[in-house]
């Protein structure tokens, strides 16, 4: 299920609210506004795909899906670790 699909199945579930919908996409747009979007925390077939694909152009070798789920992992870790 991707962040959109869970947002929305909660916003339109009988408990919300029209404020807590409103909210919800205020903080959407505040987090895009400043930068950040809402990204799973193990990378999906398609990130994989395009990982190897840039790693491709880039380099002239396709990174291999070890490597880029080990990278995106680290990633992932740092971010929280940093914004608590």
């Amino acid at each position: 299920m991707t962040p959109y699909a869970v947002v929305m199945e909660w916003l339109h579930s009988p408990s919300v609210t029209e404020t807590d919908h409103e909210g919800t996409l205020e903080l959407f747009e505040r987090l895009r506004e400043a930068g950040y979007v809402v990204v799973p925390r193990v990378a999906t077939e398609g990130m994989l795909v395009a990982a190897r694909e840039w790693s491709r152009v880039k380099y002239g070798v396709p990174v291999g899906n070890d490597g880029t789920n080990g990278c995106w992992t680290a990633m992932v870790a740092a971010a929280e670790n940093e914004t608590g």
